[in-house]
């Protein structure tokens, strides 16, 4: 599999990323992170529960480029949590994940 993974996906930048994504017409499983179940995705996207809360971060096996699109900007006892280390521990994760390419919006 050569997955693209994007964290945030039910947030603002992150759904509109989504929508972009569909017109490319590549053949790569996308994968649509986010913290709880949200919206419908377009066929050939799937969505995967991730917590960057969750100190045991994994990233998904054939996952080849993260787009880390994730941030916390209204709960502040977690913005330290999300956007600092959860992006630290993404980026481990995807070190041993084997991921190729990592881009990180903050």
């Amino acid at each position: 599999m050569n997955a693209l993974l994007v964290t945030g996906a039910s947030g603002f930048v992150g759904s509109a990323v989504l929508r972009a994504l569909t017109t490319v017409g590549n053949t790569q499983v996308i994968l649509a992170a986010r913290r709880s179940d949200g919206v419908a995705l377009a066929p050939g996207h799937r969505a995967i529960t991730l917590d960057l809360l969750d100190t045991k971060l994994t990233v998904p096996e054939g996952v080849r480029t993260v787009l880390h699109l994730a941030g916390e900007k209204r709960d502040t006892t977690r913005m330290v949590g999300v956007n600092h280390h959860g992006a630290l521990r993404l980026v481990e994760a995807a070190a041993r994940a084997g991921v190729r390419r990592f881009a990180h919006l903050s």
